[in-house]
């Protein structure tokens, strides 16, 4: 009897343990439990990081490509304005030179206009002898002597008119056709048969009507 009641309360406390181990047993997959879903949002919290970190480093690549842009188009708009720059130094370039050259050949046309023509070298040349000599004309008139004005030369540089005197001298009077500045040589065929200048000088302009 005694060794029913012992093994009795033997089973009875094996129970016991195997019951409180069995209790013991839930705390522990509650903590585990509890760290899963500690683990679980420290793991959300580490992607919230991440996210947050790349978050910030895509930041500055944004930046430095919004800076790059904007370089980019300050650089483009400069060098818009530069090449336009050149395009507007260009132009007013060619259009001083066109200028330049309009000028000159207008300087040119008015220099040829106001060059001095045979036909007015001749006739200045002429009333400048009326004027030196005034029986000249009657002697002229009356033609009982040779005496005539004619061009002995003529290029751009210089128009040579030859007065043949009623004595027979040879007056060549040499012109600038620019300026109208003459001076003037002689012969006397027989007596002087080369040309020598003399000390007379005139400004035919001062004759020409």
């Amino acid at each position: 009897m005694k060794k029913t009641v012992l093994f009795i309360l033997w089973v009875m406390i094996i129970m016991c343990l195997v019951g409180c181990g069995g209790q013991k047993s839930k705390p522990v997959l509650k903590n585990n439990g509890s760290g899963t879903e500690k683990s679980a949002s420290s793991a959300k919290e580490e992607a919230a990081d991440t996210a947050d970190d790349a978050a910030d480093t895509e930041k500055p690549a944004d930046e430095d490509t919004a800076g790059t842009d904007t370089a980019g188009k300050k650089d483009a708009v400069g060098t818009d304005k530069d090449d336009s720059s050149e395009d507007s130094g260009d132009t007013d370039k060619a259009g001083d030179a066109e200028n330049a050259r309009d000028a000159e050949n207008a300087d040119e046309a008015g220099a040829s206009d106001d060059l001095i023509t045979e036909v007015q070298a001749v006739d200045a040349i002429t009333d400048y002898c009326y004027e030196q000599n005034p029986d000249l004309k009657d002697i002229v008139e009356a033609g009982e002597y040779p005496v005539y004005w004619d061009i002995s030369s003529s290029d751009d540089k210089e128009i040579v008119v030859v007065f043949r005197s009623y004595t027979g001298a040879l007056t060549y009077y040499h012109i600038d056709p620019a300026t109208g500045d003459t001076y003037v040589t002689e012969l006397v065929p027989g007596i002087i048969d080369e040309e020598q200048r003399t000390d007379e000088t005139l400004n035919v302009r001062d004759y020409i009507k």
